[in-house]
């Protein structure tokens, strides 16, 4: 029990942080979760409620979304995230860990020290592809694809609409593709279903709740911690891997 109490509990902070700077759901819940349970666990139980997640931000976005120049990354995306979850079900638990801690690193210095200057846009297939099936892979093994997919579409200068529409679609597709695998491996039973539904419900909340305050929150102070938390995880968990 005390298990499931700290995993509703990283779910609603992990959507409040969400739903005030706009980031850091997969990749905050999974280095929380990482901490009490295993990987493996952790990585599983999170799929639904971030399948949930993306397909509402999508739906509330769709208008805006269109497919061009974004449909190799979104196939690229589907396609390899069987191979993170295979990466994720088949690989030793020191691997794992110790793989966690460079995503984590990464995405912290990806955040940490964007570029200045606007790049030129990347090519849709000979980029495209590449950060898709990136992005794909470590959303299946972690479901916290974010950097491949966000460095490719910061390059395409989408309206913020647009972007984050593309963006919760590529995430949706390595998540549905990770509750589709998972459920044949027999994970989703009864009682761990009824917990994830219950999860998506308070992450939910946690989202709206920190949607409607993020007025009164320091954002930038947040975003800043929330990003130096990623790193700061990232090296315990390499360390954690490799010791």
């Amino acid at each position: 029990m005390s298990e499931w109490l700290w995993f509703w509990l990283v779910l609603f902070l992990s959507g409040a942080v969400q739903g005030i700077t706009g980031f850091g759901f997969g990749m905050l819940a999974i280095a929380l979760l990482a901490l009490v349970i295993d990987v493996r666990t952790a990585s599983s139980s999170i799929a639904v409620v971030g399948l949930c997640l993306n397909i509402a931000m999508f739906l509330k976005l769709r208008r805006d979304f269109r497919f061009e120049r974004v449909w190799p990354m979104i196939l690229a995306t589907g396609l390899a995230a069987p191979v993170g979850i295979l990466f994720l079900t088949r690989a030793p638990e020191r691997l794992i860990i110790c793989i966690l801690g460079v995503v984590m690193m990464a995405s912290f210095i990806h955040m940490k020290w964007p570029k200045k200057t606007k790049p030129k846009p990347w090519h849709p297939i000979y980029l495209g592809v590449p950060c898709g099936l990136a992005g794909g892979w470590v959303g299946g093994a972690f479901g916290a694809g974010g950097p491949p997919l966000v460095a490719f579409l910061m390059t395409q200068q989408f309206p913020l609409p647009r972007y984050i529409a593309s963006l919760q679609l590529a995430f949706a597709v390595a998540s549905c593709t990770r509750v589709i695998a998972l459920s044949q491996t027999g994970f989703f039973s009864g009682p761990i279903i009824m917990q994830v539904m219950i999860g998506a419900v308070i992450a939910a909340s946690g989202a709206i709740l920190g949607y409607h305050v993020a007025n009164r929150i320091p954002k930038r102070l947040l975003a800043s911690g929330t990003i130096w938390f990623f790193g700061a995880i990232g090296v315990y968990y390499l360390i954690r891997g490799l010791l």
